[in-house]
Parts: C-alpha cells; sequence; structure tokens
C-alpha cells in the first residue's frame, strides 16, 4: 500500500530567522481530506481536524520545567480565500490571540518541556492573521514530579516456593473443588489437610493501563470456603467454594443520562486463571457478617440488571483492539434474549447499541428492545477512498418501559437494502426481581446506594434451601452475609454507603474451573536490577540468553530473561496482557532508578499480533502488541510499543497520544515466530559484533560467507534512497538529510540513489527503474552503516516502481555488511498481521544478510511526519550518550527512546518501530586517523589544500584515540581511498509529476561525490595520481581491522577527524 499525502517539515527542531518581508508558511491549502492545510514546519492535531501547529522543546533537571513564552517578530494577514478554508476547518479552535501551551514529560531522569503554539488567530476585524517569524523563551521553575517508588513492588512472588496448580475460568461465579477434581489432580487425597487448602488469583478484567491506577502487584490470596475440613480430612463429600471474576469490567456511570452500568471487555483474553496451593500452610477463609444494627432507611426486593451481547468475529482493518460482530448482507436481522425471568414491568429500561455500517449510500437499522424502538443512520461516503474509515460507526442509546417480565429480547435489523453492516454489541440495563431460581446471579442497587443508607434487602429463594448469599464488593475477600428467614424471603440489612456487589447461589448449582498444569515455582519479583530486559516466550529462551550474555561480555549489561507467562502469573492472574509485561519492566526500572541504574533497553523476543486473544490457528501473539481503540482507520488505528517503554506514574494512558509522556526504556522487537528464525537473527547479530573486531581475535573466525569482506569501509557508507514523483519531494526530503548528515559527521561517504536519477524502463507491470535497483542492491551487498530510505512502500516493498520487492530482499548475501534500514514510509515493517510476513520485517530475518535492525513505520504514514521523525532520529544516531561521566555511542535503544522522548507521544509517531536488539550498537569506527602533514607541510585548517593530475602526494599522519594520543605499537597496511569532485546531478524526469515546479518541467538536481579516482593497497607514502582529472580537496578517513588500514582522501578540512573501529 502506498500514501500519496506530502510535505516535509521539520518540527521542533528548527530556527525562525527574522525576515524583511513577511512569507507565509503555508505551502498546500485543502491539500488532502487528510491535511486541510499544510504549513511548513508544523505538526498536525489529529484531535482537532489536523490543526496546525509548531512545537519547540526544551530537556532539563527532573526537578525543573521550562514554560515557554512566545514573542512574535512576525506575522501576516492572510488573503481572503486563504483566510476562509482557515476559517472552515479551523474556526473553533483560533482566538483573538496566538496560543501557546506547555506540556512537560520525564524520561529517565529529565523532564522534557514542550512548547506548543498554533501558528493562527482572529483578529477583531475577522480576519486570519498568520505566524511568520517568532522566538521561544523559557522561563524554569521548580517542579514536583512524580516518579515511580521502588517499595511499591512486593520483594518476592508467592510462587517461589510450593507447589501450584493453575485453573481457568472465562466467567463471574461461585466455582467449585470437589473431592474427585481434585483428586484428578495427582493430589494424594489420603494426606491433603483442607486447612491448607488456599486459592490465589486476581480476576480477569484487563489491567488499568496508566501506571498509577491500582493493579494487584504478585497474586492475592483469596477467601474461601472449605466445606467439612474442621475433622482435618478431605472426605468425598467436602468441596471447596471460591469466587471468581471473569473477563468484563462494568463501569458505573455517574449519571442517568444514558446507561447505569457500561460493560469493557478484556481485549487480551477470553480466560483468565486462579491457583490453586496445598503446602504452604493454613488459608483465608470466608468470614460471614449478620444484618447490621444500624437502623434501616431504604429497602429493596429489586436489583440493577445488566447484560451484554458481544461477539469477536472480524476487525475490518486488521489493526486496533476491537472486534465486531455479526453481518449484514443476506442476513437482515438479528435476535438476542436474555432470559432470566423475574424482569420489572413499567420500570426503566435502557438500551445502547453500536452498528457499523458501509455502503455509498445511508443505510438505516432498526433496535427494538421490550416496547422500546429506535434507529441507527449511518452516512453514505466513497468506499473507493482508500483514506477512509472502513466503516462508519454509530452508537445510539434509548431508554423506556419494559413491557415484558419474562424475558429481554433485542432485534437490530437492516433497513436499507444494498447496503452492508456489522453489530458491535447491545448493552442492557433493565431492573430485576431478587428472586432465586436456583441459577447463580448477581447483584447491586444503584438506586439506594448514598452515604448514610442502611438498606433492608429481600430476596425471595423460592424454598430452595442451602441457598448462600456473599457480598463479593471485595473479589479477594468475600464475606457471607447472614439472613434472616421469612417463608421464602430471605433478608438482611446492610450498609449501602456506596454500591455494594452481591452473589446468590446454591452450592450444588455453581461452576467448576478448568484444570491447566502445574506451575513451576518462579520469583521474578526477587530481582532487582538489570540493565537489559528480555521477554522470550519459553520455545526462544536459549536464543534470548545467548544475546542477553553476548551484551553482557561486550558492554557489561546487567539483564533479566523472563517468559510471558511467568510475568502474567506474577502481574496479571496468568492471562495474557500488555500491562503485565510493562509492569514488570517498570518494577525493575524503578529499583535500578533508586540507585541510579534504570533500566535502558527492552526486548521483545516474538513477534505480535493484532489478534492478541489465541483464538485462532496460526496466531502469531508470542509477545502481546498494544492496539489503539480505533479498529476502523487505516490512518488512526495503529500499534505501538512505545506502551511498554513509558515507566512514569502518570504515563501509559492512551499511549499513542498522550502528548505529556516520555519514553524511558529504548524498546525493540524481534519478529521471530520459530526457533530457526530466532537462531538466524541472533548469529547475525553475534556476528555484526564479532566483525567488528569486539569479539574477534582472528578474522578467519569471524565470517561465515568466507568469501564477504568482514572488515572494511562499508562502515563509512551511509545511503540514502528516494522515492521520485510528487514534485521531488522525497528527494529533496532525502537530500537536505544527507547534507545535515554530511555536516555533522563529514567522515562519512554518503551513496545517493535517487530513482529520478535513473532511465525507467516501461514494462506491462508499470515503470521499472533496473539500474536504480542495481545501484541500491550493490550498495547493501558492499554493505552501509546506514540505509536511509524516503518515499512510498507498502508490506511487499519500497516506491511504486518496486525498487526494493520481497524477491531481491530474499536474495541479499550481505551477512557481513548488514545496515541499519531506516525506512520513512508507509507500513513497510508491519509485524502484527499473523496472515503475512512483512517486506521489512524479511529484511531482518533474512538469514544469508539483509538488514541488522530496522527504525521503521508498521501503519500507514504521511511524508511530512515523516521527514520530521528521521530528521529527529539523526539528531541521535551519531550523539554520544552520557554514562557515569563516560562518552559511549549510542545503543539503538537509546537512539530510539531519545527520539520518541524528544517528540512526545504524538500519534503519528507512534507507529515508528525498533525492529531489532535495542542494546545493539552500530558499527561505528572506534579510533580516529590523524593527518599531520601533506608534502611534508604541516596542516593549516585555515588553507585549502588542493592536488592536481600526475602530482605525487605524500601524506603523514597517525592512528590513535579520542584523545589524540598516538597508538605507538600499531602496525597496518594503508589503503588510500581518492574522489573526484562533486558533481551535479540532473534527474531523469522520467515522469513529470517528479518536476520541481507545478506546470513546467523543472527536473531535480543533486550534488554527488562517487567517482574514485584512486583505490589501492600500498606500503609506501606516494601514489602517484591519474591524469588527467580535477581533484577536490581532502580530507580522510580510516578503518582499522588487525593488521591492516584503510585510509580515505575526501573533501573536508585537513584537520576534520574521523572515528575508526
Amino acid at each position: 500500500m502506498f500514501l500519496f499525502a506530502q510535505n516535509a517539515e521539520i518540527a521542533g527542531v528548527f530556527s525562525i530567522e527574522k525576515s524583511k518581508t513577511p512569507i507565509s508558511n503555508i505551502v498546500k491549502l485543502n491539500a488532502s481530506s487528510f491535511e486541510k492545510v499544510v504549513v511548513k514546519n508544523a505538526l498536525y492535531d489529529h484531535k482537532k481536524n489536523n490543526l496546525p501547529y509548531f512545537l519547540k522543546s526544551k530537556t532539563n533537571s527532573i526537578n525543573t520545567k521550562a514554560i515557554g513564552k512566545l514573542t512574535i517578530v512576525s506575522e501576516l494577514k492572510l488573503n481572503a480565500e486563504a483566510a476562509n478554508i482557515i476559517k472552515v476547518n479551523f474556526g473553533k479552535y483560533l482566538s483573538s490571540e496566538f496560543q501557546v501551551s506547555s506540556s512537560h514529560g520525564i524520561s529517565v531522569n529529565e523532564t522534557i518541556s514542550s512548547c506548543q503554539i498554533i501558528p493562527f488567530k482572529i483578529n477583531e476585524l475577522g480576519e486570519v492573521i498568520e505566524l511568520i517569524d517568532y522566538s521561544i523563551s523559557w522561563d524554569l521553575v521548580a517542579s514536583a514530579n512524580k516518579t515511580s517508588n521502588a517499595n511499591t513492588f512486593k520483594s518476592n512472588s508467592v510462587l517461589a516456593s510450593g507447589k501450584w496448580y493453575k485453573l481457568a475460568i472465562t466467567r463471574d461465579g461461585v466455582y467449585k473443588l470437589d473431592f474427585l477434581f481434585l483428586n484428578s489432580l495427582g493430589i494424594n487425597m489420603s494426606t491433603l489437610d483442607p486447612k491448607n487448602i488456599r486459592i490465589y488469583g486476581n480476576g480477569g478484567v484487563i489491567l488499568a493501563e496508566q501506571n498509577e491506577e491500582f493493579r494487584y502487584d504478585d497474586l492475592e490470596e483469596n477467601a474461601i470456603v472449605v466445606a467439612g475440613e474442621s475433622d482435618n480430612v478431605f472426605n468425598t463429600t467436602d468441596h471447596v467454594l471460591f469466587y471468581g471474576k471473569g473477563m468484563t469490567r462494568w463501569d458505573k456511570k455517574l449519571d442517568y443520562k444514558g446507561l447505569l452500568f457500561s460493560p469493557y471487555n478484556n481485549f487480551y483474553s477470553d480466560t483468565t486463571f486462579y491457583y490453586l496451593n496445598i503446602d504452604i500452610g493454613a488459608g483465608k477463609r470466608i468470614a460471614s457478617q449478620n444484618s447490621v444494627a444500624t437502623p434501616t432507611n431504604v429497602s429493596t426486593s429489586t436489583y440493577d440488571y445488566y447484560n451484554c451481547h458481544e461477539v469477536d468475529q472480524i476487525n475490518f482493518v486488521k489493526s486496533g483492539r476491537n472486534m465486531y460482530g455479526e453481518y449484514f448482507d443476506v442476513n437482515t436481522s438479528y435476535s438476542f434474549v436474555f432470559g432470566d425471568n423475574n424482569f420489572v414491568t413499567g420500570d426503566t429500561i435502557r438500551v445502547e447499541s453500536t452498528v457499523a455500517g458501509r455502503g455509498t449510500i445511508a443505510n438505516h437499522y432498526n433496535v427494538s428492545v421490550n416496547g422500546l424502538s429506535y434507529n441507527h443512520s449511518i452516512i453514505g461516503f466513497d468506499i473507493s477512498n482508500y483514506l477512509a474509515d472502513f466503516v462508519v460507526l454509530d452508537t445510539k442509546f434509548g431508554k423506556a418501559l419494559n413491557n415484558n417480565a419474562t424475558s429481554i429480547t433485542a432485534s437490530v435489523s437492516r433497513l436499507t437494502p444494498n447496503t452492508v453492516g456489522w453489530i458491535d454489541k447491545v448493552a442492557i440495563n433493565a431492573r430485576r426481581e431478587l428472586v432465586f431460581n436456583g441459577s447463580t446471579f448477581q447483584f447491586r442497587d444503584k438506586r439506594i446506594s448514598a452515604p448514610g443508607n442502611v438498606c433492608n434487602y429481600n430476596v425471595n429463594s423460592n424454598g430452595i434451601s442451602g441457598t448462600t448469599i456473599w457480598n463479593i464488593t471485595d473479589i479477594i475477600n468475600p464475606y457471607q452475609q447472614n439472613y434472616t428467614t421469612s417463608g421464602s424471603i430471605l433478608s438482611f440489612n446492610a450498609n449501602a454507603d456506596s454500591l455494594n456487589e452481591y452473589v446468590v447461589f446454591s452450592s450444588s448449582n455453581v461452576l467448576q474451573p478448568t484444570y491447566i498444569g502445574t506451575v513451576q515455582n518462579q520469583n521474578l519479583h526477587a530481582l532487582t536490577q538489570a540493565d537489559y530486559v528480555i521477554i522470550s516466550p519459553t520455545q526462544f529462551l536459549p536464543y534470548a540468553n545467548r544475546l542477553a550474555a553476548l551484551h553482557q561480555q561486550e558492554e557489561g549489561l546487567t539483564y533479566a530473561v523472563a517468559t510471558p507467562e511467568q510475568i502474567y502469573n506474577e502481574f496479571s492472574s496468568g492471562k495474557i496482557d500488555a500491562s503485565a509485561i510493562r509492569d514488570f519492566t517498570r518494577m525493575l526500572y524503578t529499583r535500578g532508578m533508586a540507585i541510579g541504574k534504570p533500566t535502558k533497553y527492552l526486548l521483545l523476543f516474538g513477534r505480535g499480533s493484532y489478534l492478541n486473544k489465541n483464538g485462532r490457528a496460526g496466531n502469531t501473539n508470542f509477545i502481546p502488541t498494544y492496539e489503539t481503540e480505533n479498529s476502523v482507520s487505516y490512518i488512526y488505528s495503529v500499534a505501538s510499543d512505545d506502551f511498554f517503554g513509558l515507566m512514569d506514574p502518570q504515563e501509559g494512558y492512551v499511549a499513542e497520544n498522550d502528548q505529556a509522556d516520555a519514553m524511558d526504556v529504548g524498546v525493540g522487537r524481534i519478529i521471530i515466530s520459530n526457533a530457526v528464525q530466532a537462531d538466524n537473527v541472533v548469529k547475525k547479530i553475534e556476528n555484526y559484533y564479532r566483525k567488528t573486531g569486539i569479539t574477534a581475535t582472528a578474522p578467519d573466525n569471524c565470517s561465515i560467507t568466507q568469501n564477504n569482506q568482514i572488515f572494511g569501509d562499508w562502515r563509512n557508507h551511509i545511503m540514502f534512497c528516494a522515492d521520485d514523483a510528487d514534485g521531488a519531494l522525497h528527494m529533496s526530503q532525502a537530500d537536505n538529510l544527507a547534507g545535515k548528515v554530511k555536516a555533522a559527521s563529514p567522515a562519512y561517504n554518503i551513496d545517493k540513489v535517487y530513482i529520478d536519477a535513473y532511465k525507467g524502463l516501461s514494462t506491462p507491470g508499470g515503470k521499472r527503474y533496473p539500474d536504480m535497483q542495481a545501484a541500491f542492491n550493490n550498495r547493501v551487498e558492499k554493505g552501509c552503516l546506514i540505509m536511509n530510505y524516503t518515499g512510498h512502500g507498502g508490506e511487499v516493498g519500497l516506491s511504486a516502481e518496486r525498487v526494493v520487492d520481497i524477491a531481491s530482499i530474499d536474495a541479499w548475501s550481505n551477512f557481513n555488511t548488514l545496515p541499519l534500514f531506516i525506512t520513512a514510509t508507509c507500513e513497510f515493517s508491519r509485524y502484527d498481521d499473523p496472515d503475512r510476513v512483512s517486506a521489512g520485517e524479511l529484511c531482518l530475518l533474512n538469514p544469508k544478510g539483509g538488514s541488522i535492525a530496522m527504525l521503521t513505520t508498521c501503519r500507514l504514514a504521511f511524508s511530512n511526519f515523516n521527514e520530521t521523525l528521521n530528521n529527529r532520529l539523526f539528531d541521535y544516531v551519531f550523539k554520544k550518550v552520557i554514562e557515569n561521566n563516560i562518552n559511549r555511542m549510542p545503543a539503538l535503544g537509546d537512539i530510539i527512546r531519545q527520539t520518541k522522548a524528544s517528540l512526545k507521544q504524538y500519534f503519528f509517531y507512534s507507529n515508528f518501530h525498533l525492529l531489532g536488539d535495542p542494546a545493539l550498537t552500530l558499527a561505528y569506527p572506534k579510533q580516529k586517523v590523524y593527518t599531520t602533514h601533506i608534502n611534508g607541510n604541516p596542516i593549516n585548517v585555515n588553507i585549502a589544500d588542493t592536488i592536481k593530475g600526475l602530482s605525487k602526494v605524500t601524506i603523514k599522519g597517525y592512528v590513535g584515540d579520542t584523545l589524540a594520543n598516538k597508538f605507538t605499537a600499531f602496525n597496518g597496511l594503508v589503503y588510500p581511498v581518492i574522489y573526484d569532485k562533486s558533481e551535479l546531478i540532473t534527474c531523469q524526469l522520467n515522469d513529470p509529476a517528479s518536476s520541481t515546479t507545478p506546470g513546467t518541467l523543472t527536473p531535480f538536481q543533486f550534488q554527488s561525490q562517487q567517482n574514485i579516482i584512486y583505490k589501492g593497497k600500498v606500503e609506501v607514502k606516494m601514489v602517484i595520481l591519474p591524469s588527467p582529472s580535477s581533484f577536490r580537496k581532502m580530507y580522510r578517513s580510516i578503518t582499522e581491522k588487525p593488521n591492516s588500514v584503510i585510509m580515505q582522501l575526501m573533501d573536508t578540512p585537513m584537520q576534520t577527524e574521523i572515528t575508526i573501529a
């Protein structure tokens, strides 16, 4: 898939210079259905119709925040046409002043303050004024930032000792373990002391996503009933009863405008787990409570009934956490019966339903429930527009007086032919009598809940003996509610200050859990600190441990390796939940932070799936993915691993778009699905370290492909590749970025491979560029430190012309010269579709070569956002990290963390991922070459040196460390490389859309310096240059391997220093 919405800006990293004549920053008006207005150097607020804004950031100490203040340098009144477009799209968000707002996030031990400026205002005359030039000053103020407390986590897990049996449940209810069940677990019933029976578990509701919200830490022991335990023998008639909380959370609403209770299902799992133990001592038991003595002031014999119909059958865009149900096509009507009996007629029934419709014309649906009827109306839309939502969702609420005491029947019918639709959910709130018919039910009553209230409850048991009532408001510590009996009416008095939840049941008609198996002793809670955390499924553990050991050996990283199941056992009561993985990481991060060693890197060692539940064959949900609520938009539905790197208390909720959040841990994912892939990727990483000379003692021991050069100048090369068309936008973006890198790091050779610089060929399958493809593949095979691509892309390759496709990726055999791939494009590396392995994933998975890692997108993206992120990324690629007063080159996890933290959790950056090892450091050359003399003359930084054809040149210098200390014991060969001067390349204009100016055919031009005049291996100090040639100024770079040196002569002042390995 390819996305053609464009404009390239650098946001938050630019300086605004004063202009003599103000010139508008507006690049496009009504650019697309998505980009209403494109403004130079702007970001866009998708919550406000993509309102443009500028963003400036400042990094401060942990207890200081900066408040931005705007100084206007120049502004411009817009013409009537532009003003009208601004007003139509953004008028309700604008005021009479340029709006400025500040937000603050914490990344590790720094506060990152951001200032957001809306560049439009409407004056008293109704004119739209644009902000052109400005400056931001910062006021520093003290800030009591919240930081995570290392003491909030338990020091040991209950699973550390004893024998444990894992039990599964799927819904709310009372569960029973009888003699036969326990015996089937292999328990020796003759020696079992029933007083030692314990049940642990925290229920199945999804964990809170915001870090500071309550969640249980480790497994909690539940109060239970063990009938017949007094004789210390578990007899055949004895049994255990416990309350199990299922997967749905019912949120109480504060008003009566809609549903009183609204359902929220767990989208990670349909199953939760409880844990049985019999050997660590006497267990917790349910206590009983009599009626309170306080006089009652309210009474009830009815309660708030709720239920919901919701099935998960389809995800329209293979993205997001929501699934949808019954399909309207041939079937035009569906009915659902809630047949619990004893509903109160003449009282309010409340219904909320959501349907999804798709069609070019408006389509309508009717919902009918026990005397209530209302319609859903869904607008038609252009279903051929790829950027449009796949469906339009419509949620409606209705209420009426219930007319049926026996059951509640909800019918949903399609009224419009030739359209299609789906049911999401139908939720019911009604009143039901407190009548027990033998089937377990739960009750609560919002009507009688208020401060100071004491309620008289009356339950009709229908004379069923053994009827039991538990108060389960606290699911960990339920208690048995004693009652008095009058005929078939069971009465009790209880405080009703707040909403209480009860369950009525008979022990002869309750549920039984499913036995899963025993649990090995584990104790993740005992871990204290880890620089590097790896989450690995059990089947991949040998390879994860190899990787951890490698980084411990090479960088001295402390590490922790844990399986998802181990984490779930201790942090989410056994069920799949992304928050459990984040909580485990937070535990280690906060404990490390307390001693000045916070966790740096988190590796998710396994592929993900938008289908986080385990419900289908071939699913690839080895490590869960954080998916957005939106599941209908190709633009606004994303998966983001950033969620796992947000450690501070206030972070985590709506992780993809909370602009106050800043990542604290560098997160990477290695997208493996089997042990062979795991072994292959780890071998590539091990070899990558060996070939940089870190662990190798001899080159011959470092190479799997003996004919491939494992040391060489490839580490001094960075390739920039750019798409054509779109007004040469992508070539311009790539060229600007290449210039930025060259200016900041002149020692690197820049290879520019732009599509339109090569001749295109017309084929039945469209335009193709074989020469460009050959140049690209040749550089990949020879190797480069980084390959950076800007342009269109999709899950099967890069560019519409397929300059990189799956066939070429599979053919790469550059095992010893692996680049980091950075792709500023669309969904090239989608990693959560179990039905397809994307082209970007294949780059990493290629066992013979490909990439060492990917910094890449997994969903649709827009050019302006991609360029902003690409530029910001290169602010950190070569920026050293200061740690304990020691400078080191950044690992990939440092790069992605700092990039994301500087941009905050802005939505359109959340789909940019590190697919690779976050602890890996690129093969940056490590030492430096110092050139001291040319032709016997000492280097003068103020004088440019030139050489001519047939001239004799003597270069003198030495190899030293970063402080210019000479390596006196260094021995080696010199490989001089001399380049021709830079030349101006004029593109081919294969496509008129590649013209830099609309309406005229103006080809894009760029400077390139790739022609090599001389490259050789010499042991002498003098080289005779060929003639005729015109030469550029010289500079040098050097790459060292044992017993060899590569020296390059390039164009920069002679005092330039460049690092070598």
